[in-house]
Parts: C-alpha cells; structure tokens; sequence
C-alpha cells in the first residue's frame, strides 16, 4: 500500500516567462497554460486596501486616494491596449476562476535581521505583509474589464506570493472561464 504522505512528486522548480524575463513560479500554475483562458500582467503593484479610499472630514464622502486613481487608470489603459481582444471572447455571464500572483522585492517578504542574534532581530524569516489586500483592487478593475458587476461571478480566488528578484514588482493575473457545474450550479 502506498504512503499517502510521503506519495507526493518531489518538488521541481518551474519557471514563469513574463515580459521576456523568467521568474520561479508556483508548480501548480504551471501544470497546464491552457487551462487558463487569459492572463494579464500588470508592471505595477496596486495600494493595499487600507489605502484604497479616504475619507473627507466634513462631509464624510469616501473617495478614492490618488494613488488607487493612478492604479485603476493604469490598470484601464493596460487591459484596453493589450488585453481587450481576448476578454471579448468571455462569456461576462459566465463564472471566473482568478488567480493573482504578486511578485514583490525579496526585501518585502524577508526579516534581514532574522537569525542575527541582536536583541531586536525580527522572531520570524517571514515579513508580515498580506498580499490578499493588494489584490482587493485589481479584482475591483478586473470585473469592470470583464463586464461584470462585481466580483459576485469570481467563485475561486487565490493569491500568491512569490520573489520579483531583480526585476520591479508586478501581478500576473490568470482567469478562467469556469463552468457552473463545477460549483453546484
């Protein structure tokens, strides 16, 4: 009988070609291009979802902060020039599968005082930083450029953190058109 546990492929690093440059990426989402039906790369990382909004004083109105206003007309120019063919295809009735890949600087993800010995040296390798409220933004966009509503139609959502290494930080988003059947639907 076979060991479940110890039953699994060992590890293969596989690699991730964006923009002409090669990147580590996550085995999983290599397995098969064809399964997802678009990706979009976006050569810049969105504000975290505490800086999405503000919020004016006297009147109470939020409204989005200048550096959420860059994004989503970044964002928009990107998907229009480069993607827009491709999303046409969809179906904007249909249901999505999204996967967000953020890769962000080593020194973003990494304690450098980790494992000095010092006194105040960081208890974990690992620097706190949530990449799950970077994406709250591009899914924001991402619906409006698939021409739903919202992301009510988004039924699996994942994110990824990984290394950019040498290269500036940017988001690789992958969606699929997924089949309700998939989802009890």
């Amino acid at each position: 009988m076979k060991d479940p546990i110890n039953d699994f492929p060992s590890p293969v690093r596989t690699y991730l070609a964006v923009g002409g440059n090669t990147y580590p990426a996550p085995r999983s989402m290599m397995t098969d291009k064809d399964w997802w039906d678009l990706d979009i790369t976006i050569p810049f990382i969105p504000p975290t979802s505490n800086h999405i909004y503000v919020t004016q004083r006297n009147s109470k109105k939020r409204f989005l902060s200048k550096e959420a206003y860059k994004f989503v007309n970044d964002y928009k120019q990107l998907v229009v020039s480069t993607y827009l063919p491709i999303i046409g295809r969809l179906d904007s009735t249909g249901l999505f599968e999204i996967w967000n890949v953020c890769y962000f600087p080593v020194e973003d993800l990494l304690n450098k005082s980790f494992g000095s010995g010092e006194k105040s040296a960081a208890k974990t390798r690992y620097k706190r930083m949530d990449a799950d409220n970077r994406v709250k933004l591009i899914n924001d966009c991402l619906s409006k450029a698939l021409g739903v509503t919202g992301d009510e139609q988004f039924f699996d959502e994942r994110v990824t953190k990984m290394n950019a290494g040498a290269s500036a930080p940017f988001v690789l988003t992958r969606v699929r058109q997924a089949p309700p059947q998939l989802y009890g639907i």
